[in-house]
């Protein structure tokens, strides 16, 4: 079974008005987190050139953990028009 992309879990979560635990699951590994997603896993998020990106996945997980939609699709946003 394919994983449902950042996009389709945002879209549920908003229409659910919650995330689910298997949303926080994934957003708190890199591999399965939207930097992740977005990125393929290509670089190690600790480099100084993609310290934003580590800065924008952390700040992803939180608002995913506090239930927080609107700025979790915010952030969302940035990630995804990060190169």
């Amino acid at each position: 079974m394919a994983r449902l992309s950042w996009a389709v879990r945002l879209e549920r979560a908003e229409k659910r008005g919650k995330f689910l635990a298997k949303d926080y699951e994934l957003a708190s590994s890199f591999l399965t987190c939207a930097v992740g997603e977005k990125t393929h896993g290509k670089f190690h998020v600790i480099n100084d050139i993609y310290k934003p990106a580590y800065r924008l996945g952390m700040e992803f997980y939180a608002k995913v953990k506090d239930q927080d939609i609107p700025e979790a699709k915010r952030i969302y946003q940035l990630i995804q028009e990060l190169p």
